[in-house]
């Protein structure tokens, strides 16, 4: 993997962890308990769903546009996939304290992971070489075009 692949793998604890502080500072504005360890649990299992979701499009962005594309909506689905089971055992497995506050968070988180998630993978998309034209295969001469 190159640096600017790293890099962008990169990015994504860093968007998680800027919007864990701003929910914990949006609820301490609102005089609300943040309640820490469910945020930061949830901002987990979607950090961990997005990094894992990117990897389809990083390992094609070499090739065509619609090769990048399929593996952008292939890590869409991943993410959901993922998203869903680590928040299904860290439910089962009474991981947080308050489990019905882990679940509100894991929404908010998975919207926004969600979100960058597909932005991200625009810009590999855009990043991606255009596939050539299709090359019209010529007809033999003694052939009406339609039959």
């Amino acid at each position: 993997m190159n640096r600017s692949a790293v890099k962008f793998l990169l990015s994504v604890p860093l968007v998680t962890l800027l919007i864990i502080a701003a929910g914990y500072a949006t609820a301490r504005i609102l005089g609300w308990n943040p309640h820490l360890i469910e945020s930061v649990v949830a901002g987990a299992v979607c950090a961990v769903a997005v990094t894992l979701a990117l990897l389809p499009a990083l390992l094609t962005r070499r090739q065509s546009q619609a090769a990048v594309a399929q593996a952008a909506l292939i890590g869409t689905v991943v993410h959901m996939f993922l998203s869903l089971v680590l928040a299904t055992i860290v439910f089962v497995g009474s991981l947080p304290p308050d489990r019905r506050v882990f679940l509100f968070w894991m929404l908010a988180y998975y919207w926004i992971s969600l979100i960058t998630l597909v932005a991200l993978l625009a810009r590999l998309i855009n990043a991606a070489p255009r596939a050539p034209a299709a090359v019209a295969t010529a007809l033999p001469s003694n052939q009406p075009a339609n039959p």
